[in-house]
């Protein structure tokens, strides 16, 4: 029986979770329900044989590689539990056009996690011993507190999967990724978490035989001091114009001054090479909808050259034909469908595969798509300035109430500032390593 889908519902970017071994694609039904209100979330069960049996990993991994095409769904991040975690992974490297970014929650990765893979071997060859032996691996690797929440339906249904289960552990056990084969996967956004109780190489205690009694406590070593390096001569002293040679050390924190509530940005870091402009409802419809445009829109061009003059990214964020910018300050258009710049659209994914984390956020329509994008973006995590003097308001008596919103809370979307303070802020020197000339030395 090849891969199916058993759950398909909401609209936006598409996310793939594949479940692991003891459970199916029921145990995501809380996941969905937190994220389809901007994905569309597909949630597969694994494929088995015609009769329910175990099928290898590889087999497996060709048949999802097939079916995602077919719902709309190449190309799609993949979110994957344990085996789904361990499925995902072999799947990115048997088939790496066939989904986007992983999130792979404790997946095994054969011998390149030593420990790990040595335990899960002893766990295979127990769970090899009969069908008894391979539900208590099972239970393990799912762990007691997980296998006790299940509804009493669930664990029958795990419990008449044993057989499955069975082959499966045996077909996981085998999965020994080389790496090159993992290294191969740079190019791609790749998360890898483990739980709670798991340490380094995921350190859950796996199946095996049962320690008894205590372990021995190792008596402590008392450790010798390293005997005293003789001195040798002193360094001559140095003329401060001849210190050029120093060390390079960070340069001072940049905040833009006179933002509010705090200073803006909270880490003083304001390069080039982590900012990124976003200038929402960029586009005739809201242009057209906006009072006083004019003054706003010049200010927002010339924000959009100096980001990009110091290496930041310009984003156009456009529900139609988008607004052009002036000539030699190039941007990339997003087309979105919602008034946040973010609901159903790549935007996210262009900020974090270009490693930007500090928003500036200007452009037409305050109170509606450049806000709604300001709150979805603070939601994100990313560090946002609203630029109040370059954005246009829809109506004159919302405008400003709009922008204090921002400071409640002591910032709870971000900060407000103005275009001159952030245009003085990216001529200072940009953060990064320097090396201090005679004259500063």
């Amino acid at each position: 029986m090849t891969s199916s889908v058993s759950l398909d519902r909401g609209q936006g970017p598409v996310v793939v979770l594949l479940h692991g071994v003891g459970v199916g694609p029921e145990s995501f039904a809380t996941v969905a329900e937190l994220l389809e209100d901007r994905h569309r979330v597909v949630a597969l069960a694994r494929p088995v044989g015609p009769d329910g049996s175990a099928l290898p990993l590889s087999e497996q991994a060709d048949q999802l590689a097939r079916l995602l095409p077919e719902v709309g769904a190449a190309g799609a991040r993949l979110v994957g539990v344990s085996g789904g975690a361990t499925l995902g992974l072999c799947l990115a490297i048997r088939h790496p056009s066939a989904v986007g970014a992983l999130v792979l929650h404790e997946p095994l990765v054969g011998s390149l996690a030593p420990e790990l893979h040595v335990r899960f071997q002893a766990a295979a060859a127990r769970a090899a011993l009969g069908e008894a032996e391979a539900m208590e691996v099972v239970r393990a690797v799912m762990g007691e507190p997980t296998w006790a929440a299940l509804a009493p339906a669930a664990q029958q249904s795990a419990q008449a999967q044993t057989a499955r289960w069975r082959g499966e552990i045996a077909a996981f056990a085998a999965f020994d990724p080389t790496a090159d084969q993992v290294a191969a996967l740079d190019g791609r956004p790749v998360l890898v978490t483990v739980g709670g109780r798991s340490g380094p190489e995921g350190r859950r205690r796996r199946p095996g035989p049962p320690r008894r009694g205590r372990a021995r406590r190792r008596p402590r070593r008392r450790q010798r001091r390293p005997a005293r390096r003789p001195r040798g001569p002193r360094r001559p002293h140095r003329h401060p114009a001849d210190r050029a040679h120093r060390r390079p050390r960070m340069t001072d924190p940049i905040h833009v001054a006179g933002t509010e509530p705090y200073s803006w940005p909270y880490d003083g870091r304001l390069g080039g090479d982590h900012l990124a402009l976003l200038l929402a409802g960029w586009d005739e419809t809201w242009h057209s909808r906006a009072v006083r445009s004019d003054h706003a829109e010049r200010r927002a061009l010339r924000l959009a050259a100096a980001v990009d003059r110091v290496g930041g990214l310009v984003v156009v964020l456009a529900h139609g034909p988008a607004i052009k910018l002036a000539a030699g300050a190039p941007s990339t258009t997003v087309p979105v469908p919602g008034i946040d710049g973010f609901y159903a659209s790549r935007l996210d994914d262009l900020l974090r595969t270009n490693r930007r984390t500090h928003l500036l956020v200007a452009g037409h329509g305050l109170e509606a798509p450049v806000h709604s994008t300001l709150r979805s973006a603070n939601d994100r995590g990313y560090e946002c300035l609203l630029v109040t003097d370059a954005c246009t308001a829809l109506t004159d008596d919302l405008g400003a109430p709009a922008a204090k919103q921002v400071t409640m809370s002591g910032g709870i979307f971000g900060a407000i500032g103005t275009t001159d303070a952030v245009l003085a802020a990216l001529s200072e020197p940009v953060p990064h390593l320097v090396t201090p000339t005679p004259q500063e030395a």
